[in-house]
């Protein structure tokens, strides 16, 4: 996972932006899409293993994927 990376949620509300990652920890700012408010508290960090679960079951999508899948 590299720097700044972006993914989306499925169902296209919340973008997150990685900051950076460890082996146990990824940490990331969360945004609002539509507004592009970002949540409170600013920096959030989640398990890097359920990140990669997240991803793998479909949940969190790469953002340039996503704009490629969906596009309208």
């Amino acid at each position: 996972m590299e720097l700044e990376e972006r993914y989306v949620t499925r169902d296209r509300k919340l973008r997150l932006v990685v900051t950076s990652t460890s082996n146990f920890f990824t940490y990331f700012i969360a945004e609002i899409i539509k507004t592009g408010v970002a949540l409170e508290p600013t920096l959030h960090k989640v398990r890097t293993r359920t990140f990669h679960h997240l991803i793998s079951i479909g949940m969190l999508i790469p953002e340039h994927q996503f704009s490629n899948r969906y596009a309208i």
